[in-house]
């Protein structure tokens, strides 16, 4: 009987505990390579895991893991769990206060990106939801960046993918929060972008200028998957009801 030989380099179950630029090396080295899917997925839900603390985000930012969620992207387009993992990376990486991350992650790509898994995924209630939640966080911020970074959004279909994801999930309640805090924000600062929105469907109320009386912008999200309980639950209790 010939002898079974280990798996050559690291495997899932590594990934877990990698640092930063650990993450980064392996991403690399399997989508130069084979491509293994649970590879890139494990290696996705290690950045996802480490930019819930800030500390992390600084640390994954400079070992740059966005090129490389951006490249497991383009890789595996057709692959549910690693644009879902990659999305929720993104939505943990681009949170918080700090728009160095999210500058440097708009400049690497990730908002073509973000809208491509939405259009790839329309019949997907948690990648829809993860992917609006993507786009609210690298479009945060009230200064010039941020609004460039809203133009960027739209100019990559951002706007549609959404309009999409809402009429796709009109009778999940969340899946149209979502979408609407989405619109507001890409609109926010840029009336042309709102009009863009009106002429490609969009109910005027749901476009309506964030007030200083609401805190004066829709908040930065952090911890991807903890954010789409509610979207889960509600497409759960469709599903038994329909039963």
């Amino acid at each position: 009987m010939a002898e079974l030989k280990p798996l050559a380099g690291p495997t899932p179950v590594d990934v877990e505990v990698f640092k930063p630029d650990e993450v980064v090396a392996a991403l690399h080295a399997v989508t130069d390579g084979d491509r293994n899917v649970a590879m890139v997925e494990a290696c996705c839900k290690r950045v996802r895991v480490l930019c819930r603390h800030e500390d992390m985000c600084k640390v994954c930012d400079q070992a740059g893991v966005a090129t490389v969620l951006v490249k497991a992207m383009q890789a595996l387009p057709n692959e549910t769990c690693v644009q879902l993992q990659a999305l929720a990376a993104l939505v943990n990486l681009c949170s918080g206060e700090n728009s160095d991350y999210r500058s440097q992650a708009v400049a690497s790509g990730v908002l073509p990106m973000i809208v491509a898994a939405m259009k790839t995924f329309t019949d997907n209630p948690e990648v829809q939801e993860m992917g609006c939640i993507a786009l609210q966080n690298c479009c945060y911020g009230e200064d010039k960046q941020a609004v460039e970074h809203r133009k960027e959004a739209a100019a990559a279909g951002a706007i549609s993918a959404v309009l999409t994801a809402m009429k796709q999930h009109v009778t999940i309640p969340a899946a149209q929060e979502v979408g609407v805090a989405t619109l507001r924000l890409i609109c926010h600062l840029v009336p042309e972008l709102r009009q863009t929105a009106v002429d490609a469907g969009a109910n005027p109320e749901w476009l309506k200028p964030i007030s200083k009386v609401e805190g004066g912008i829709i908040p930065s999200f952090r911890r991807g998957f903890g954010t789409s309980r509610r979207v889960r639950a509600q497409q759960k209790a469709q599903q038994q009801a329909g039963n």
